[in-house]
């Protein structure tokens, strides 16, 4: 039995609006001198830490996750231009600023992962150390091209047995998962809409910057950014992934041979981290 987190929110600011920004925590920051931010993926949703933020809590540290704009229990934006990496950037900032975080490591699957390069790369960094699952330097097309798929529908169901159903089928990428992990992960995922109807707890339009940035006949090219990184980081990549190559893995290593990289078996992107072997691979990294 894992234990419940804390859900609070703070107010951001773009260029056109302010809003609340939701996050969920577990541990006691007065009594933690370390923190563990972890970052969703596009469509998902802080919720998907519960296990790793009730694990690393007991082990001192104080593990804060966001529901970045337009996702879980965050505002919408009334521009969706601003669900881009900059402005996920500056809101993860002022996060660490208005509760005052200090020591701080980052977890980033996927999109979150792509927010902690991007803050890696800048003179004020304050990440300590940093794992990204299941992304890095180059992402391949043809996961690039499956995300948008799916990330630009917003079905609605009669039911929350045939939302759940629907949520899971685009989620398999997830790793072969044991049905409590899935049940949390419905719970979580599924909101009733106005009309009664249940369908996916983020903005549909939350895509719409990927659609217009995502080069569509070539891999989207990050390396400019890895080249800037200099803080000690894991790579997690999900075997069956179609966003994160082994050769791109390789080559991450090879340009910074301190890099330490895991691969999940039987997942592909991104794998979902809950287990007890996964606990393990993250904790070996962050205390070393």
């Amino acid at each position: 039995m894992i234990n419940a987190p804390q859900i609070n929110y703070i107010k951001c600011r773009n260029h056109k609006q302010e809003y609340r920004m939701f996050y969920t925590s577990w541990g006691s920051q007065e009594l933690s001198d370390k923190t563990l931010i972890c970052v969703h993926g596009l469509t998902r949703n802080s919720r998907d830490w519960d296990y790793i933020g009730d694990y690393f809590s007991k082990k001192g540290y104080y593990v804060v996750a966001p529901d970045i704009a337009g996702r879980g229990n965050s505002d919408y934006l009334n521009d969706p231009m601003g669900y881009d990496i900059p402005f996920y950037v500056a809101d993860t900032f002022n996060l660490i600023h208005t509760l005052g975080l200090k020591n701080v490591d980052f977890l980033g699957t996927s999109m979150g992962g792509l927010i902690a390069m991007a803050m890696a790369t800048m003179s004020h960094n304050p990440i300590r150390k940093m794992i990204l699952n299941d992304i890095g330097a180059e992402i391949e097309k043809d996961g690039l091209t499956r995300i948008s798929c799916y990330s630009t529908k917003q079905p609605v169901f009669d039911t929350y047995t045939l939302a759940k159903d629907y949520l899971i089928s685009i989620s398999n990428e997830f790793g072969d998962l044991p049905k409590y992990v899935w049940d949390n992960y419905a719970l979580n995922s599924l909101q009733k809409n106005s009309s009664g109807k249940y369908e996916l707890k983020r903005d549909v339009n939350l895509a719409k910057p990927l659609a217009i940035a995502a080069p569509s006949d070539k891999n989207m090219d990050l390396w400019a950014y890895w080249d800037k990184i200099t803080i000690p980081t894991l790579v997690i990549r999900g075997e069956l992934s179609d966003i994160l190559s082994t050769k791109t893995v390789k080559l991450m290593q090879e340009t910074k041979p301190d890099t330490k990289t895991v691969e999940v078996a039987n997942a592909g992107h991104a794998p979902f981290l809950y287990s007890e072997e996964h606990f393990s691979f993250l904790e070996k990294f962050l205390e070393a």
